[in-house]
Parts: structure tokens; sequence; C-alpha cells
């Protein structure tokens, strides 16, 4: 016997949506574990924090850190190492015997832990200057280490400063508010995005992903679909480049009132991916937008020109820049 639509399902569906922008799983799971937490931050991280792991478990790996860590926190951490390897050995050559380093008379206590502590980074580097010499078999052979050491730890640190110059990456800039705004006569979802570097991204291609949390079923569930993009994909990006998703009769979330976007934990999640003409690969970048991120009734002012050379000049520093639009009370329903 021919079976009738799920009544259940039709109830715990407050927005439907047709198949084809139906996401069944993006990664993020269905279940909300928080109401207003965001997936994605303004930055592009993930708001994952992971727990329950060993000390030496917590990142993938030292090599992952000292590569995708800022160059603050990178340039700080290079120098503690620094000096905690020279202080461990300072440590060793006084177990060992000062006076195999220190010969020089008159020396106080602070002048002989400076004279050693400077002995020591002369051979962590492997420098040398010649002024002071290990004497006897005990500090000859910390010495002998530690000189092997600083040979090892400059072999990574090339590795490594080479990894954080060679590893390819975006520098995506992007409007800290989404509007809603005028487009062909219709409304739509707008944000801007620019290439903070002078390097050329070639067939660059965004993905818009709706995010929303159904609470009208016995429990919340977190669904994903997709927005279609009036133009998703370029094939050269040397401009800021304003994505639009036209709000009509086939957008999905056409008719969703500020209320409705509020309630339902509402966020925009942006997929960025092109071609880095410099390094040869594909580059990824995130962000997303919430509900209260989203300025309704307005439109993005310019941020180029030609300049009295003839040249383009790309303001970036308006790539937020925005103007309210007369009647903009129209715009709280989509």
């Amino acid at each position: 016997m021919e079976q009738g639509p799920d009544k259940k399902s039709e109830k715990c569906n407050k927005h439907p949506f047709t198949t084809q922008y139906k996401i069944e799983e993006l990664g993020f799971g269905s279940s909300p574990e928080t109401e207003n937490e965001r997936l994605i931050f303004h930055d592009g991280r993930f708001n994952v924090r992971r727990s329950g792991l060993m000390l030496y478990g917590r990142n993938n790996s030292l090599y992952h850190w000292f590569t995708s860590a800022d160059w603050a926190t990178f340039s700080i951490a290079i120098i503690i190492l620094y000096l905690i390897f020279n202080l461990f050995f300072t440590g060793l050559y006084y177990i060992a015997g000062i006076e195999g380093v220190v010969r020089r008379p008159g020396l106080n206590t602070i002048e002989k832990f400076f004279e050693v502590f400077f002995f020591s980074s002369q051979t962590l580097t492997t420098v040398g200057y010649g002024r002071v010499s290990p004497l006897g078999l005990g500090a000859n052979l910390v010495a002998f280490f530690e000189s092997l050491t600083g040979l090892m730890c400059f072999a990574v640190a090339t590795g490594i400063m080479y990894g954080r110059f060679s590893m390819p990456n975006v520098k995506l800039l992007s409007s800290d508010q989404a509007l809603i705004a005028p487009h062909k006569g219709k409304k739509s979802f707008q944000f801007r995005i620019a290439n903070a570097r002078k390097n050329q991204l070639l067939d660059a291609e965004v993905q818009l992903i709706f995010s929303w949390v159904d609470a009208s079923c016995d429990r919340p569930i977190r669904k994903f679909n997709n927005l279609k993009l009036e133009i998703n994909k370029i094939n050269f990006f040397p401009l800021n480049w304003t994505l639009v998703h036209v709000i009509d009769s086939e957008s999905p979330i056409q008719g969703w009132t500020k209320e409705d976007l509020e309630e339902s934990n509402v966020e925009f999640l942006v997929l960025f991916k092109a071609f880095d003409d410099v390094y040869s690969q594909v580059v990824h970048s995130r962000v997303s937008y919430k509900h209260n991120e989203i300025v309704w009734g307005a439109i993005f002012e310019s941020m180029f020109h030609t300049d009295r050379h003839g040249e383009t000049l790309l303001e970036m520093k308006k790539i937020s820049n925005y103007t309210l639009i007369k009647g903009s009370d129209l715009f709280d329903q989509l």
C-alpha cells in the first residue's frame, strides 16, 4: 500500500528546502552543543578545542606548531629555547667544574656565571672567539656534547625557517559584515573579499553554505544548505570580489526574518580556494558570518578607482565600508 508523506518529518522541518540545496554532513555534526557559539571564527579557525590528550599529543608535532605559529610567538619561543639550552649547559659546566672554563682571577659569583653562560652560547653556536677554551676532561666533554647539540638544533631550525617561508598560505581579507542589499530589483545576501598579498591568485572559487538549527523537532538539529552564488568562480583575482546570493523564489532563505535568523542560530560559512601562482599550489581560506554580523538594507562602497598615472588603486581599508539606503526597514524580511 502506498504510504503518504511523513507527517512528523514535515512537522520537524520549520524551513523546508528542496533536495538540491541540502547538505547531509559538512563535518560539524548535526547536534548543536551550544546555542550561540559559531562554527568558524572570522579569522578562519574552527571553533574546536581538543582535550583528553597526553601532553606530548596536544599538537600534531613540534614542526607543525613551529611552522603554523605566528611570527611573534615563533620568535619568542626561539629566544626562550635558546636561553634554556644555554642555562642547561651552563649548569653542566658548573657540575664539571667552572675552573675548566673560568681562569680569570678576581671575578665575583655573578661575573663567573656570565663568563660560563656566554662561553656556552659561543660553543652552542660554534662561534669560538678564542678568548676562552675548555680545560680538563669534564669541561671538554660538556663542550663536545654542546657543540653537537648546537649543530643538530641549527639544522632543525634551518628546516623550520625554510618551512615557514615555503609554506603556501593566503591572506584573504573579508568584510566585517555581510549585507542584505538590493540587486537587480531583488534582495540579495552579499559579502566582500580581497587578496591582501601581492601574489597572483588564479581560478578562485567560493562556496557559500548556510548553517541553521532546526529546533522544531524533539531535539535541535543542525542543518546545512548550499546557497547559490551569482558568480562563484573567476579566473583572475586582482581586485576585490563581491559575492552575491540572490534571494528569489529559488533561494532557500527567502522569507526569513531577522528573528528567524537569530532563533535558528544562523551562520553563513564561506569556503574559498584558489591557485597560488607563486607556490604553484592550491590555497584555502575560510570565514563565516553570524546573524548579528549582517547589516540589513545597505550597499558596499567602491574600493577602487583610477589614479592620475592611469593605474587602478585598490583601497583595502575600505573593504568593510558600506552605506545604509533609504527605506532599509523594507529589508526586515528576506
